[in-house]
């Protein structure tokens, strides 16, 4: 049963105590009764920034999710940014790829090509000029735009969405 289904519905005393007890309910219930969830993005990404739960268990809720959050950035642990992008749990977005990038010691690497190829189509609508990033930390979303057209790692399909 997906966590938003068990925190919307059950009474009081359980949800107390499921949030009580996060790591046992990943464990007891949500391991041995589904195999992909398909979580809300709201409580998607509030179990992946609760403090309580285990890493091993947000690892396990990105890779057996459905969902897609709006930006990367609503994570704040960015150590789980890799495994959201690797695992195209996140909205095509510029911003956060950039975001990505700046995290990434302003380096591109697989997850950002990859990311990119498989999600060139949306990215594509999209202009790095019109960003939020290119706004809010401007030498950085230049420095990226110039790092995508120098390299080598897209398909050609990709690089018409750059």
């Amino acid at each position: 049963m997906p966590y938003s289904i068990s925190i919307n519905f059950a009474p009081i005393y359980l949800k107390s105590q499921i949030e009580n007890n996060i790591n046992q309910y990943f464990e007891k219930i949500l391991y041995t009764s589904t195999h992909k969830l398909n979580e809300y993005e709201h409580y998607f990404i509030d179990l992946i920034n609760k403090l309580n739960l285990d890493d091993s268990h947000k690892i396990w809720l990105i890779e057996n999710n459905e969902v897609q959050i709006d930006l990367i950035s609503y994570i704040r642990e960015a150590q789980f940014w890799k495994p959201i992008l690797s695992e195209n749990k996140v909205k095509p977005s510029w911003d956060s790829l950039i975001s990505y990038y700046k995290y990434n010691d302003s380096t591109l690497d697989e997850v950002i090509f990859n990311y990119i190829d498989k999600n060139n189509e949306l990215l594509k609508e999209q202009e790095i000029s019109d960003s939020e990033s290119k706004k809010s930390i401007p030498e950085i979303t230049n420095e990226f735009e110039i790092a995508l057209l120098e390299s080598n790692s897209f398909s050609e399909i990709a690089y018409q969405a750059i």
